[in-house]
Order: C-alpha cells, then sequence, then structure tokens
C-alpha cells in the first residue's frame, strides 16, 4: 500500500513540475511552498501568515506556478479548509499537497 501511494504521489509532482505551454519564463520560477504546523501556524515560503492574509499574497503570484503544500500530521481540518480556499479565491490551480502517513 505504501509503494502504490509513493508512486501516486510521485506522479502527481511529476505532472505538477511541468510548466504549461504558454507559460513565460517569469512564471515558471519553481513551486510556492505553503507549510502549515500542528499548531495551526501557516507560512507562505517561510513567511508566518494568516489564510487571510495567504489569499492577499497568493493573488500576487502567477496562478501557473504549482503551489506545494507541506502539512505536519496534526493540522486540523479547520486550518486546510480555510487555506484550500484562499487557494481557490487566488485562482491557483496547480496544487500538491503532501503530508506524513502515520
Amino acid at each position: 500500500m505504501r509503494a502504490l501511494l509513493t508512486l501516486a504521489l510521485l506522479a502527481t509532482v511529476s505532472a505538477c513540475d511541468t510548466p504549461p505551454p504558454d507559460a513565460t519564463p517569469d512564471e515558471d520560477d519553481g513551486p510556492v511552498v505553503i507549510s502549515l504546523l500542528d499548531d495551526g501556524t501557516v507560512l507562505l515560503d517561510d513567511e508566518k501568515m494568516t489564510p487571510a492574509e495567504l489569499g492577499e499574497a497568493l493573488e500576487e503570484i502567477a496562478t501557473t506556478r504549482v503551489v506545494s503544500i507541506e502539512a505536519e500530521p496534526e493540522v486540523t481540518y479547520k486550518t486546510i479548509n480555510e487555506v484550500q480556499k484562499a487557494l481557490l479565491e487566488a485562482g491557483m490551480t496547480r496544487v500538491v499537497f503532501q503530508s506524513a502517513i502515520e
């Protein structure tokens, strides 16, 4: 089962690493990293912010960039839902979610 999950994650990441055909070089700067910590902290490229601030910050980022969400195992559903809403409002469509499976 673990091998199947690993294969699925690698396939997803590989598919998202390819820039879309209409991307310009400025838009392909690598993934935007959002970290969700167990204590409810949200980090955008190591900068601490609230989910509301995250939405505003994401509006400044090209929607063609990949967003990589890394969540610690004990992150609450509420935090994940708030981040998901911020991503949708900002128009982000290329999202990869990573979490440790215990």
